[in-house]
């Protein structure tokens, strides 16, 4: 009996020190969603119905993800998410070198990462320039 009081014991002193290194604006979920929501987050993307255990950020107070690519505890108020035009989402880590229509095959680019809104996959930007609209590559010029 002794050694399961012990075991339960320990359980919850590993519990309690996983919980307390959640991140500002973060909560811990025994059961959370295995696609983290994030500013900009298309409605009704598709998710597996797997339960995580970890920390997440608090919707319940309105906090998301900054971006799709954010570390998971880069946690922001919505009010504060950035806003990206139509077909856009926003990354913290994007190429310098967006895809556009008529863009010449093997450009090189640099491979640092730029901060700020990008086309969706399967989108270009109509022309060489990061603030044209974003349309759907099959229907450039």
């Amino acid at each position: 009996m002794n050694k399961s009081l012990a075991l339960v014991a320990l359980f919850l002193a590993l519990a309690a020190a996983v919980i307390a290194h959640c991140g500002p604006n973060q909560v811990w979920d025994d059961c959370g969603p295995a696609c983290r929501p994030y500013c900009n987050k298309p409605p009704g993307e598709p998710c597996t119905t797997e339960c995580v255990a970890d920390c997440f950020c608090d919707e319940a107070n309105g906090y998301t993800k900054r971006a799709i690519d954010a570390e998971d505890d880069d946690c922001i108020h919505t009010s504060e998410c950035p806003t990206c035009g139509a077909n856009e989402i926003y990354k913290v880590c994007g190429t310098a070198c967006q895809d556009y229509c008529g863009k010449p095959e093997g450009t090189t680019c640099t491979t640092q990462c730029v901060e700020g809104c990008f086309c969706k996959n399967g989108y270009v930007r109509t022309t060489n320039n990061n603030s044209s609209p974003c349309i759907l590559e099959a229907s450039c010029p």
